[in-house]
């Protein structure tokens, strides 16, 4: 495991040193991320400040999923690679600073261990508000985090929870941040904007996707196949696992479902959507390359993942 950190943290520094020696800046959101503009405006705009939150939140994320699947049982104590592959799939983030939909994926991943938590709770309802709390604050920073309550709600599903109170709580757990949202807009007086400002958000949501250059295309267009993939084998090998093994998987199934999904929603936050995606994405990698049954095919992907890397950061 230490040789395994040790790459890691070499990674970590050819990936990231780049972007603390030249910084760039970040795109400011629009009005329909209010927290992520008040957030921003307490930290300033100094370009640096930013990188650092940025490698702050991607290390912070790598091992807090990291943390859930060995406190799940769902990958070897052992193995570092669930990190080493957020770190892979989320490479493409240093081209900017800091984003609204990065800050969010703090939130979401918390939404994410406290819905792996209800397994075996017989009145899991702290663990529901929580979780239906969090998605709908990542979503004042960034809205199509919103969508996550379906996450929630298919998690409902996977674990069978046929109780009506679950479903209630959910919707008051999302409701309140959106009260305080609102009352603070009727405090000063532009209730009226906000809405205008969602309601264009949303009028559109497919404008203002961020152009890659050609290697970077590959990179994420191969990222995507080997992901598509790794998630296959993930369903065919449930059958061999434990029954609570298989239900928290299908959490993380039904999780980048909806990371797809909101991903058309993303705009110009599509790169830092890219640490919501791969939140699955790298459990479903390492779970192909570890194991009893991991497979030589999904090695090689991995070191032509990281061959296409090397092109994409160059270009």
């Amino acid at each position: 495991m230490f040789f395994q950190l040790i790459i890691v943290i070499v990674l970590v520094l050819v990936l990231f040193l780049p972007a603390f020696l030249s910084p760039a800046p970040s795109s400011i959101g629009k009005d329909t991320h209010p927290l992520y503009k008040f957030f921003i405006s307490i930290i300033g705009d100094a370009p640096l400040i930013k990188t650092i939150f940025t490698f702050g939140i991607l290390v912070f994320l790598a091992f807090f999923l990291y943390a859930i699947l060995i406190s799940n049982d769902m990958h070897p104590k052992e193995s570092l690679l669930p990190a080493l592959y957020y770190f892979l799939l989320t490479a493409l983030i240093e081209r900017i600073s800091l984003g609204a939909a990065l800050m969010a994926s703090l939130l979401v991943v918390i939404s994410l261990f406290l819905i792996i938590r209800i397994y075996g709770s017989n009145q899991p309802y702290k663990q529901v508000f929580s979780a239906s709390f969090c998605v709908s604050v990542a979503a004042l920073f960034y809205p199509p985090a919103m969508s996550f309550m379906l996450f929630i709600w298919l998690s409902f599903l996977t674990y069978r929870i046929a109780s009506w109170r679950e479903w209630v709580i959910s919707l008051i757990g999302a409701i309140v941040p959106l009260l305080y949202l609102i009352s603070y807009y009727y405090w000063i007086g532009k209730v009226p904007e906000i809405f205008f400002n969602y309601s264009d958000f949303f009028s559109n949501p497919l404008k203002g996707f961020p152009k890659f250059s050609l290697w970077q295309d590959i990179f994420l267009g191969f990222s995507g196949f080997a992901l598509l993939l790794a998630l296959f084998r993930q369903i065919i090998l449930l059958q061999d696992k434990l029954i609570s093994i298989r239900r928290k998987t299908w959490i993380f199934i039904d999780f980048m479902i909806v990371a797809v999904l909101s991903g058309f929603l993303a705009g110009n936050d599509l790169p830092g959507h890219l640490a919501i995606l791969a939140i699955p994405g790298a459990f479903f990698l390492s779970s192909s390359v570890t194991g009893k049954k991991a497979s030589l095919i999904y090695e090689l992907l991995s070191v032509l993942l990281v061959i296409l890397l090397v092109f994409a950061r160059i270009s």
